[in-house]
């Protein structure tokens, strides 16, 4: 049988992806009613020097 058959190759691909989805299933969900959401940072454009002097400023003590 020819290797680079697109056939076969789809069939590989098609396999692998439903390995993928069964193990996404298995995974536990969280509740969305007690999942916490961490708070988004907004970062400063990147050349706004005074903003990221601040920023390491306000990190240094972490």
């Amino acid at each position: 049988m020819d290797e680079d058959d697109p056939l076969m190759e789809l069939l590989e691909l098609y396999r692998s992806l439903e390995t993928r989805q069964e193990d996404v299933l298995d995974r536990p969900r969280l509740d969305p009613a007690t999942r916490h959401k961490k708070p988004w940072i907004k970062w400063p454009i990147a050349s706004d020097k005074k903003l990221w002097k601040l920023l390491d400023e306000n990190l240094a003590p972490i």
